[in-house]
């Protein structure tokens, strides 16, 4: 069954309101004049980029002083906060089902409905679920403070190992500290100086790392272009060893999917492994609830997850065949050289996988009911996320406006009227934008009523137009 969200005209590779390049391009322009210029002229209108510049712009000059530069980034932080210009580092004090009660970093405090958590399901609010894992942490060990290889797995672990396995329907799976020590660590292991990754233009930090750590050469292509895609595989892949391409499933900024048919159909005719991240997708998406593996025919070479979204627990996975996975499980260090996940989470994402996989039609259907009627309440104001929603919809819905401050002003805007969304600047999305993730116990009142407000903000949801 072919599917997924119909493509768009991609959007250049650079926003015009993004002015400086951000992370290790960022680190590398400053070794030259045009660089520093372009640091010192960020406008402030650019508020997170000019955060940033804030640090390295005082180790510009020769024998600088990074306790210094520390200190200029913590000062300009404290302002932003003051000035109510930012809402990071939220201190929960209560979360009682879809409401939570925060306190922000001028001390006051907020009850909102909570959409920022990525527990789409609400598995952790079954009092079923709540039982099992109170009676199963009085009869296994709190954590595990050293590596999987050398202590070995709990039989936790084990049985937690075979219901993925089993619910996603590869041969094994491995095991993850986080999901992003996860993403890392099966990227690291497959690739290698001398081969090559062909990575999506908006892959998660965690696909992105795992790509720089490996030493592969990286390739980007435009954002779920695959007729770039296919450009770049003929181009490059004959000039290096190995290959693959790696791609989310479901992006996490946007709720978009990856159009798996192309990337594993491309990937199998240049000799390359595909890897899908679907960390959003699994147990949320699909007539099985596996995610965009049940959206389109293809079967990927490897799926990563998380089981700190959706499966309201913590930790990482990974499927493939034996082979890859014994490559994965030996290769991948970061996972390797660390503390295996404490049984206790191993036992919470079991619980609730075998909750979630005997109740899935009960659970998957109050959550798409909750999210249908948002995307329908937001038609009258002509930004529906999802266009055609018997077709594929998502629980991520993301809003995008022309300036950082804009969009923060309608961010504050939802906080006094009692809503909680993340806002994005960039570099941690594209553009400046606002997400809402939306779960099951949404009442859909309220989310009706966030609609409505949303409809006078003239908020876009496609950021192609901006271009």
């Amino acid at each position: 069954m072919g599917g997924g969200l119909a493509e768009v005209p991609p959007p250049p590779l650079e926003h015009p309101v993004i002015t400086i390049p951000t992370g290790r391009r960022l680190r590398a322009a400053i070794r030259n004049h045009m660089g520093r210029r372009m640091i010192r002229d960020i406008p402030e209108a650019n508020l997170y980029a000019r955060t940033y510049a804030s640090f390295h712009e005082p180790t510009l000059a020769r024998n600088a002083s990074v306790a210094n530069a520390a200190k200029a980034l913590y000062e300009r932080v404290d302002a932003l906060a003051k000035a109510g210009e930012n809402f990071y580092d939220l201190v929960v004090l209560d979360k009682q089902g879809p409401r939570v009660k925060v306190r922000d970093l001028r001390g006051d405090e907020h009850d909102l409905l909570d959409l920022v958590t990525n527990s789409y399901n609400d598995l952790e609010h079954f009092p079923e679920t709540r039982e099992q894992l109170v009676e199963l942490v009085q009869t296994i060990p709190l954590s595990s403070c050293i590596s999987r290889k050398i202590a070995g797995m709990h039989s936790t672990h084990m049985a937690l190992v075979d219901e993925v396995a089993d619910f996603m329907g590869y041969e094994s799976c491995v095991l993850g500290t986080c999901g992003y020590i996860t993403q890392i660590s099966t990227v690291f292991a497959l690739f290698k100086q001398g081969d090559v990754i062909f990575s999506d233009q908006h892959n998660h930090s965690s696909i992105v790392d795992g790509c720089r750590l490996s030493g592969a050469k990286i390739v980007v292509y435009r954002h779920r272009d695959y007729e770039h895609l296919e450009q770049q595989l003929r181009t490059h892949r004959g000039h290096y060893n190995a290959a693959g391409v790696v791609s989310d499933g479901v992006f996490s900024t946007k709720g978009a999917t990856a159009n798996l048919d192309r990337i594993v159909d491309a990937a199998e005719r240049h000799n390359a492994i595909s890897i899908i991240d679907d960390t959003h997708g699994i147990t949320v998406v699909g007539d099985n609830g596996r995610g965009c593996l049940d959206l389109y025919d293809a079967r990927p070479d490897v799926i990563t997850g998380g089981f700190g979204k959706a499966f309201g627990a913590f930790g990482g996975f990974t499927v493939a065949d034996r082979g890859l996975a014994e490559a994965i499980s030996v290769l991948g260090r970061q996972n390797v050289n660390t503390s295996h996940m404490s049984p206790v989470m191993a036992g919470q994402a079991l619980i609730n996988l075998r909750h979630y996989r005997a109740n899935q039609d009960a659970v998957q259907g109050q959550l798409m009911k909750v999210i249908r009627t948002f995307n329908a309440a937001l038609e009258p104001y002509g930004i529906q996320s999802y266009p055609e929603p018997d077709r594929y919809i998502h629980p991520i819905f993301c809003f995008f406006e022309e300036s950082e401050r804009e969009t923060l002003a309608c961010f504050n805007t939802l906080v006094d009227e009692g809503f909680l969304p993340s806002f994005f600047p960039p570099p941690v999305a594209p553009w400046p934008s606002l997400r809402f993730s939306f779960h099951r116990l949404i009442p859909e009142d309220e989310a009706i009523r966030l609609a409505h407000l949303l409809g006078t903000m003239g908020l876009s949801t496609d950021p192609g137009d901006k271009a």
